[in-house]
């Protein structure tokens, strides 16, 4: 079973994007910011997939984006913002991760969620 853990501070948002994920046969871990979520991955680090709102309160996007790369380059990414991509003012720290843009519909996160994974497969080590 694909394993992902979905990190937004918006309880209804991460509830909303963990239940669409579950019924389509994931399984799935919230964490409620970018802070808890780094604590569960020094406890448990075996997701296939990292799903996270870019805009959170305490650690921002663009740090939690560097953490990850940084001590878990082996999990993909799939970030969402309402804002699009080219308003960010550094998208090099994104690389090569998927983006969605909120809001959108259970088909387009679960494709964002495969790509991800797939990417991921076929990226050398």
């Amino acid at each position: 079973m694909i394993r992902v853990l979905v990190i937004d501070d918006d309880h209804a948002q991460r509830f909303l994007f963990g239940q669409l994920l579950k019924r389509t046969g994931f399984e799935v871990e919230t964490s409620t910011s970018g802070d808890t979520a780094l604590e569960l991955l020094i406890v448990d680090s075996r997701f296939d997939v990292i799903l996270t709102d870019l805009r959170m309160p305490g650690t921002n996007g663009q740090y939690l984006i560097h953490e990850l790369q940084t001590y878990y380059p082996q999990i993909p990414v799939v970030l969402m913002s309402v804002l699009g991509l080219t308003e960010w003012p550094d998208q090099t720290a994104f690389g090569l991760m998927i983006y969605l843009q909120k809001p959108f519909d259970r088909l387009q996160l679960v494709d964002a969620i495969r790509k991800a994974i797939d990417g991921n497969r076929t990226t050398p080590a």
